[in-house]
């Protein structure tokens, strides 16, 4: 019941929107975390919740009992299980390019893609020893930074490893180095596991993704509508403004003519005074 609330708050967090389809955000978001979950970037560590933003250069890290599900600019979900560390590299999230790409060091992931890739795009999970290539499929990948097993439930993987390949169908895992891929098929607790996984996050993409651009759009227009409510009250307020400032320089113009009217008046009164004392001396110097 959680997983569903939180992606409720994914709606806030994206930022475009193309025209006829969803828009393509630069960023992950958590939607779901418990336990110990934090992010490292840069070398500072910040505990992770529910509607966090990922951004680029980002590293997730949990616990022992931490456990944490985002969800990707494809509408893919990564559920990060316990003890592993998943890097996150936005820049490979261009438009024109479609390409996701995931970094471990160690631990275990399950991944859901949603949608079918369609040629071009790649989707790639990079371990210290291996590379899993994705077609459009639900699988996990355990890391323990010297061997990789990739298990698939549905779709394929191509997996790679130094110039050795293998593609990995449903019900069936690999297991090797960075030199050896040997595939196998899935033991049945194996299967039950990854089909409790998988049904999981098809349940929450059924029940929630498909809502969460309703909502961005919902969102948008009201913000839309508080940023035209703010225009019309900051055009108000800049016409009264002016009105203001115009009464301001009218009065301080008047003020000014008045105050150099005194000037010119005082001046006139001191220079005709001036005068007459001219006068009186030249009068006493006609008739001393």
């Amino acid at each position: 019941m959680y997983r569903i609330f939180a992606i409720c708050l994914l709606t806030f967090f994206f930022t475009s929107c193309g025209k006829g389809k969803p828009p393509e955000p630069k960023f992950a978001i958590v939607y779901f975390a418990k336990g110990d979950v934090k992010t490292e970037n840069s070398g500072v560590f910040n505990p992770v919740s529910s509607g966090d933003r990922l951004d680029s250069g980002m590293t997730l890290i949990t616990g022992k009992d931490g456990d944490v599900d985002i969800l990707l600019p494809n509408e893919s979900i990564v559920r990060i299980k316990p003890n592993s560390k998943l890097k996150i590299n936005v820049e490979l999230w261009e438009p024109s390019l479609n390409k996701t790409k995931l970094q471990m060091f160690g631990g275990r992931i399950f991944v859901q893609v949603n949608q079918k890739l369609a040629k071009g795009e790649e989707f790639k999970v990079h371990t210290m020893t291996q590379v899993a290539g994705v077609r459009g499929t639900s699988f996990a990948v355990t890391d323990d930074q010297t061997s990789t097993q990739v298990a698939v439930i549905d779709g394929s993987v191509a997996v790679s490893a130094g110039d050795k390949e293998q593609v990995v169908d449903s019900g069936n895992k690999s297991e090797g180095s960075e030199d050896s891929i040997e595939v196998s098929e899935l033991t049945e607790a194996e299967k039950k596991e990854l089909m409790g996984e998988s049904d999981s996050i098809k349940q929450i993409a059924k029940d929630q993704i498909q809502n969460i651009w309703e909502e961005f759009e919902k969102g948008k227009a009201e913000i839309r509508k508080d940023l035209d409510t703010q225009k019309e009250i900051n055009k108000q307020t800049i016409e009264e403004q002016k009105e203001k400032n115009k009464a301001l320089i009218d009065e301080t113009k008047s003020k000014s003519k008045s105050e150099m009217d005194d000037v010119i008046n005082k001046t006139k009164q001191e220079g005709n005074g001036a005068k007459s004392e001219l006068e009186k001396l030249k009068n006493q110097l006609k008739n001393p």
